[in-house]
This record gives C-alpha cells, sequence and structure tokens, in this order.
C-alpha cells in the first residue's frame, strides 16, 4: 500500500541524509546509481530526489536528466519535478529542454501541470520559441498549460512583445479551439493589447460557460478599471459557479481605483440593471489602430467582418428563352408574381436578401433549418402555381445552399462558401434543391433527403456530396420552425372558444388599417401631382403625412380599445 511505501521513503530518506553526514561521496555516488534508469528501487529514487539540493548538482545532473527523459512512473516524475522546482540549484538548458519535452510525451494532467510549474518560474525567454513549436503540435488538453507557461516566462522576465507574442496569440484566437482562448486573450490583455478587451466581450457574450469561468479566472491579479464591462457580463450571468470564480477574482484586487470602479460598477448594477446602454466604455468602432501584426489584422477582420450563415441562391430555369417570347408587360408581370411568392416565403423564414441578380437572387439566413424550409416550401408553392398556367408562364426555379463563414461587406457576402452555394444552385436540376453535406448534417434530424452523392462544380477542386431536401419531418417541433410563430402586433385572444372570433375581429382590424393606408397613398399622390402643376407648395406633403400618420394611431387605439373590450 502506499502507506507502507511512505514510510519505507522517509526510511530511506533519513537513512541517506544520515549516511550524507558521514561520507559525501559515497552518498552521492549511491544517489546517482539510485537515480539512473532503470532505476531499481522506486523508494530509493524517491529519497534521492530530496535530498539533491544536498548533493553536488554537477554530479547527480545527468542522472536526472535520465530519469526524466526515460522512466514513465508518475510517482518518481512528479516528486522529480516538486524538488527541482523548490530548488536553487544552477540549471543547464539541456536539463530545461528535458522537462519541456514531456509536454509532448506525458499526458497525465498533474504531471504536465508540475511541468508547467517548473518551467514558469526557472526558465528562460530562449525557450518561448520551442514551446510555442510544441503548442501548434500538441492536443488541446495541454494547449491552455502552454499557453500558461509561456505567460509566467515572459511575466517574470518582464519581456516585451519582441518575440511576435501578439502575432502567436492572435493565431490562436482565430485557429484555435474554445480550451485555448481565454488564456490567449487574458495573456493578450496583461501584455496591454489594446483589443483584447473586446475579444474578452465576445466570449462573455457568445461563449459556453467553461470559456466564461476560464476568462474570469485569468483575469486574477489583472483587474483594472477598464475591464468593469467584462465583470459586469458576468455578475449577470445566471450561473453559480461563475459567480463564485468572479469573488475570488475580485478579492485579489488591491488598486484602489480598480477597487472603487468595481464598487461603483456593483451599485449601479443592483440599482438599475442593464438597461438600454449596454456594457459602457465598450466601442467597436472607436479606439481604432493602424499598426496592426499580421494575425492581429486578420482576427479583427474576421471578429468584425465575418460571419456563419447559410447562403441560398435562387435561379429561374429557362429565364432567358422567356425572355424572348414573352412580351415586356408579360415578363413584368412574371417577375411580379413570382417574387410575390418568393419573397413571403423568405421573410417568414427569417431570411436576408442580399441582392438581385437579374432572375436570380441571394439570401442568407442565420440558421440552415430556416434556409432549408425555404427551398422546399418555395418549390411546393411554385408546384402549385404552376398547375394553373400554361408552359412558357411557369416558374421552374433552381436552389442551392450552403453554411459556412461569409464576408459581410456593406450591403454584400463573399467568400468561399457563396461560391459553393452558387455553384450548387446551377447543378441543381429545375424544380429541385440542392445542398451541401454540411447543411445536411445540421437538418438531417428534421428534414428527409435523397443522397445525389458527390457532384464536381466549376472552381471547387474536390467533388462536393450534395443531397437534396424534398419534405419535411412530421418529428419536427414546432418552435423549430419560424413561420410557426405567430406575427407581433394586436394580440389576438387566446381563450378557448374565442379563436374565430378572435380571427375575424383581428381581419376587420387589417382590413380598416389597409383601407386606411389607401386613402393616404391616393391623397399623397394627389397633392404630389399638385405640386408638380405648382398649384401648392411641397410643404404640403409632410403635412399631410404627418395628418395621416396621426390618423393611424388614432385608428389603431380605436381597435385595439375596442378589441380589448
Amino acid at each position: 500500500t502506499w502507506a507502507k511505501e511512505a514510510k519505507l521513503y522517509r526510511l530511506a530518506e533519513a537513512a541517506l541524509y544520515a549516511y550524507l553526514n558521514v561520507d559525501a561521496g559515497r552518498t552521492e555516488s549511491a544517489c546517482f546509481e539510485c537515480l539512473t534508469p532503470p532505476v531499481k528501487s522506486k523508494i530509493l529514487a524517491i529519497a534521492s530526489v530530496r535530498l539533491l539540493k544536498w548533493l553536488r548538482w554537477e554530479r547527480v545532473e545527468p542522472a536526472i536528466i535520465k530519469l526524466l527523459t526515460e522512466t514513465n512512473d508518475p510517482y518518481i516524475l512528479l516528486n522529480t519535478m516538486d524538488a527541482l522546482t523548490a530548488s536553487d540549484l544552477p540549471f543547464g538548458s539541456e536539463l530545461i529542454k528535458t522537462v519541456m519535452n514531456r509536454f509532448i510525451f506525458d499526458t497525465d494532467p498533474e504531471i504536465l501541470s508540475r511541468v508547467a510549474g517548473f518551467l514558469s518560474e526557472k526558465a528562460n525567454t530562449d525557450i518561448i520559441h520551442d514551446l510555442i513549436s510544441i503548442f501548434n503540435k500538441s492536443e488541446p488538453l495541454k494547449k491552455p498549460l502552454i499557453i500558461s507557461t509561456i505567460k509566467s516566462i515572459a511575466v517574470r522576465n518582464r519581456m516585451l512583445d519582441d518575440l511576435g507574442l501578439s502575432e502567436f496569440l492572435y493565431k490562436v484566437l482565430r485557429e484555435g479551439g474554445a480550451e485555448s482562448k481565454p488564456e490567449a486573450v487574458t495573456f493578450l490583455y496583461s501584455l496591454g493589447d489594446d483589443y483584447a478587451l473586446k475579444v474578452m466581450i465576445d466570449i462573455m457574450r457568445n461563449a459556453g460557460l467553461d470559456e466564461k469561468v476560464e476568462t474570469v479566472k485569468g483575469l486574477r491579479g489583472k483587474i483594472k478599471p477598464d475591464v468593469i464591462p467584462v465583470l459586469k457580463m458576468a455578475l449577470f450571468d445566471e450561473n453559480n459557479s461563475l459567480h463564485e470564480i468572479l469573488r475570488e477574482v475580485l478579492l485579489t484586487v488591491e488598486d484602489p481605483e480598480s477597487t472603487e470602479a468595481i464598487a461603483e460598477m456593483v451599485i449601479k448594477c443592483t440599482e438599475e440593471g442593464f438597461g438600454e446602454g449596454g456594457f459602457g466604455g465598450v466601442d467597436d468602432a472607436g479606439n481604432t489602430q493602424v499598426d496592426f501584426s499580421r494575425q492581429k489584422q486578420a482576427f479583427k477582420f474576421e471578429r468584425e467582418h465575418v460571419i456563419k450563415s447559410t447562403v441560398l441562391f435562387t435561379d429561374i430555369k429557362g429565364y432567358s428563352q422567356k425572355t424572348q417570347v414573352l412580351t415586356s408587360m408579360e415578363l413584368a408581370t412574371f417577375i411580379n408574381e413570382y417574387e410575390g411568392i418568393l419573397l413571403p416565403v423568405i421573410t417568414s423564414h427569417n431570411g436576408e436578401l442580399i441582392k438581385r441578380m437579374g432572375d436570380g437572387h441571394l439570401f442568407v439566413f442565420e440558421k440552415p433549418l430556416n434556409a432549408v424550409l425555404t427551398g422546399i416550401r418555395l418549390q411546393k408553392a411554385l408546384k402549385r402555381y404552376n398547375s394553373f398556367r400554361e408552359e412558357k408562364l411557369r416558374i421552374i426555379v433552381r436552389i442551392g445552399a450552403h453554411c459556412g463563414d461569409i464576408v459581410r461587406r456593406g450591403n454584400d457576402v463573399l467568400g468561399n462558401t457563396v461560391n459553393i452555394a452558387s455553384r450548387l444552385e446551377s447543378s441543381a436540376p429545375g424544380g429541385s434543391i440542392y445542398i451541401s453535406h454540411v447543411v445536411n448534417e445540421e437538418i438531417k434530424q428534421y428534414i428527409i433527403s435523397r443522397n445525389v452523392g458527390p457532384v464536381s462544380v466549376k472552381g471547387i477542386e474536390k467533388p462536393i456530396m450534395v443531397f437534396e431536401p424534398y419534405e419535411v419531418s412530421v418529428d419536427m417541433p414546432e418552435e423549430m420552425d419560424p413561420s410557426n410563430r405567430k406575427p407581433s402586433g394586436i394580440a389576438l385572444s387566446g381563450k378557448k372558444g374565442s379563436d374565430s372570433v378572435s380571427r375575424t375581429e383581428g381581419m376587420k382590424i387589417t382590413r380598416e388599417v389597409i383601407d386606411y393606408l389607401k386613402q393616404t397613398f391616393v391623397s399623397l399622390n394627389n397633392i404630389a401631382v399638385n405640386v408638380e402643376k405648382g398649384e401648392v407648395s411641397a410643404t404640403e406633403i409632410r403635412k399631410e403625412i404627418l395628418r395621416r400618420w396621426q390618423g393611424l394611431q388614432e385608428v389603431l387605439k380605436r381597435n385595439t380599445k375596442k378589441h380589448a373590450a
């Protein structure tokens, strides 16, 4: 048992220490032999490690290096790391690199933590490049610990950003996993990076609980007044574990200015809550910086312009032929009727029209499911429409959708996601929808699709696995369907037995409002004609708009009171 082994280890340590006082040379030789792999006695090896500070380091260093390189016994490794960290021995670069390499081979969290602790206290900045190389090849478990080690070395050696640390850390934010981002962003903040605060606020708004906790934890000992918005978001989060970490971090604040700012924050939040003003002091448009590092520039651009969305393209099959057989009036009517079907379906599924391209349209959706539901329902609506139309007036549409990162630039979207969606649309047969396997993975629980197989598309090197959705699963929950949500506005009664009455009353209100708007249009049109003739001043248009707006408010108030009664 470990209790028995611990007793033996203490006896062995006492014996070696007594022997050291009698014959130091022979004791060193004995310890050297006990520490040299293959280790014959774990008890004696651990006892020898405990005597390191009394031994000549140049005598036992080769054995320690070999031990750290070859042994995998966790008890020996843990005791060796503890003894090395506690001592003030003159460690050479070979030992430092040997310890650092344990980051590569070890997976035990306790051993990795001891390695990080030793390097944080004993290593110099000349190993930071090596640690970054190890980080790039490491599994996710180790990455936060390696960043923390780099941070401790940098802070202890008062290192400025002469080794491109910001460049490395912004690369972590761009490409690393969620487990690495809190360490990276709090490290950037400790380096005085002006953009780190905005990144922390993003984490507190959008990330999971673990990221939030680690971000707040990383601020321990670094609280300044400018980080109040982050603390405020943590304070108003409903999770108790986040509150506990926040309490621990706040207890470490010693700076009077920060203490006063925190006290004001707590009082203000208690009295007023968040309100409409957001988190105060955070303005993404302000504090612009010109001289960005390459990775920081890329991260800033991606944060502000790159979003994950689903792109949907539509295009009318055979439109060019229709332009040749339809008159201008027929063509205009054709497009108007098409958009009269298309745009309401898009709107009811929370889609956004980005642009028209002749007979084609480009839309963006926040959720893949909304885009696919739009495609299915649009095709069904068009089939119903076409069943009563002659051939030349039928609207046959191809649809393509893909999801991923897109770049928002003003009123346009760019990126490979847009290109793939466009290619899928052009590859789809008329009357169908083609979606990528990425979209299908997101919606397959609720949508029935046919596996089309790999499709080669122009401009894309590898074939894309394509699916054709054609029906909504009966198992899809109602709350997943955006078209089921009740429109905002005048609420209809929800009392049992009054549904038909409520709908009738609601339709009466709607008709009255529509009639009033029609009258407004006619009135404004008449005034505009008179203005053109010079019979009245243009200010009459403004007066009429104000009068009509007040009248519309009265109509809505009157009907709302009537319906409530």
